[in-house]
């Protein structure tokens, strides 16, 4: 009896021992998983902070090396002189009128391209450029057919084809169009876009 006594103290105490034992590898375990992040993200802040200010190679000692030809030289943009063109649209342009659902339904609005100057009706349009194929109109002027009413609108989009031609861009008619469509009060769309 004294024997197995003894034994059942062994079995408790040892049991006791390796029950302590693994919690307090769970302790070391959640330590190390929470204090690493921790040190690695400060880290990272410090390194951010330090970079940010221009400090970064002083505080780690290291230099950057700069390669060559991995920032250029900022240069000035030179001002393109305004071009002159004598017609963006031969012919009409056509807008159907939409219905509530956005259908097309059968009535449609023609316009036809004006030169800028009232007076003079063979002035050439002016076209501000933002690059050597795009630019703005500075005034494009458009006659509804039907009613004979003028509409001017300013800053139209343009580009320049392959081809040397200047053509209104698909932003340019889409501000067109929504240029219209609040000053006539009804929905439109362009025949064939």
């Amino acid at each position: 009896m004294a024997r197995r006594r003894e034994d059942v103290d062994w079995y408790v105490e040892m049991s006791e021992t390796l029950e302590r034992r693994d919690r307090r590898r769970k302790w070391i375990v959640l330590g190390i998983a929470v204090s690493v992040p921790l040190v690695l993200m400060g880290t990272f802040v410090v390194a951010v902070e330090l970079d940010r200010r221009g400090k970064f190679e002083q505080w780690f000692g290291i230099a950057r090396r700069k390669l060559k030809g991995s920032k250029p030289d900022p240069v000035t943009p030179m001002a393109l002189e305004p071009v002159t063109v004598e017609q963006f649209q031969p012919g009409d342009i056509i807008f159907s009128q939409l219905d509530r659902n956005g259908f097309v339904t059968s009535i449609s609005h023609f316009f036809r391209e004006l030169g800028p100057d009232a007076d003079n009706a063979d002035a050439p349009f002016a076209v501000n450029r933002t690059d050597a194929d795009n630019g703005t109109i500075v005034l494009y002027r458009l006659r509804n057919v039907g009613t004979g009413e003028v509409f001017e609108f300013r800053g139209v989009a343009v580009k320049r084809l392959i081809s040397g031609d200047w053509v209104i861009s698909e932003a340019g008619h889409k501000q067109i169009r929504d240029q219209l469509q609040a000053r006539m009060r009804v929905q439109i769309r362009r025949i064939g876009k």
